[in-house]
């Protein structure tokens, strides 16, 4: 006995078990891969304003003195 979440369901949950679990682990698998290139891309543009700042500030202050 199997939960049937499609709207046509015959009772044959066998039918439906393979179908929805390719669905869940494509949902699961671009989750993932979209997670890691958010957090991915974040890292990279904060490693870039870590490295240019201290350059802005160093010109900043030799300008002002």
């Amino acid at each position: 006995m199997g939960i049937c979440l499609l709207p046509v369901c015959n009772g044959d949950s066998l039918a439906v078990n393979p179908i929805l679990s390719v669905l869940l682990s494509s949902f699961t698998g671009f989750g993932i891969a979209i997670s890691t290139n958010s957090v991915l891309a974040e890292y990279l543009r904060w490693r870039i304003r870590r490295q240019t700042q201290p350059r802005q500030q160093h010109i900043n202050g030799t300008l002002q003195q």
